[in-house]
């Protein structure tokens, strides 16, 4: 299988959406078929994000019920704002909002993940953990800043502290040259 940055040299592509999007295409489809090794900037801890189900799904519509399984949820329209994918896990009422960029910084927009939870009817009483993730390529790690938080509070009825929110994010790096993946 080519490489994201294999591919993004040999191209010569510079456009940062083509790039993104061709990295976004790499991690699903190597999530939905394997797993991703990724690491947490804050705490440097590395850890296995597990195979899971795909269902694409209408974030005005949602889904009829939740999934029993984990799953990652996938809004049908590639332009969707707030988020790329929502990893899911009824079992251990977690719900892992993933924000897939190769920017240097990034907005952040609370209104999208609050409708989500709506839509997916999460109860407001802080019993699901509800957390965000920003995925990027392991060398970028260090560099991504958040450069704007939109609806401050939001998910607060979710166990969100108003003000804390970049506190609150996990920026996360994935190796985009996996052990297994073909050169």
């Amino acid at each position: 299988m080519l490489q994201v940055r294999h591919l993004s040299f040999s191209l010569g592509i510079q456009n940062l959406g083509v790039k993104g999007s061709l990295f976004e295409m790499y991690l699903f489809k190597k999530l939905a078929s394997t797993w991703l090794n990724v690491t947490y900037r804050g705490s440097r801890q590395t850890e296995s994000w597990d195979q899971c189900l795909v269902e694409i799904f209408s974030p005005s519509q949602g889904i009829e019920t939740l999934p029993e399984d984990k799953t990652r949820l996938r809004p049908i329209s590639a332009f969707q704002g707030g988020y790329d994918a929502e990893i899911m896990d009824q079992a251990e009422g977690k719900v892992m909002f993933v924000q897939v960029t190769m920017a240097q910084k990034h907005s952040f927009k609370l209104s999208f993940f609050s409708k989500a939870l709506k839509v997916f009817n999460i109860p407001e009483d802080g019993a699901w953990k509800v957390e965000v993730g920003f995925l990027v390529p392991l060398e970028e790690l260090a560099r991504l800043e958040i450069s704007r938080i939109e609806d401050s509070g939001a998910l607060e009825k979710n166990g969100g502290k108003r003000g804390d929110e970049a506190m609150q994010v996990d920026v996360v790096g994935v190796s985009i040259m996996q052990s297994g993946d073909q050169k």
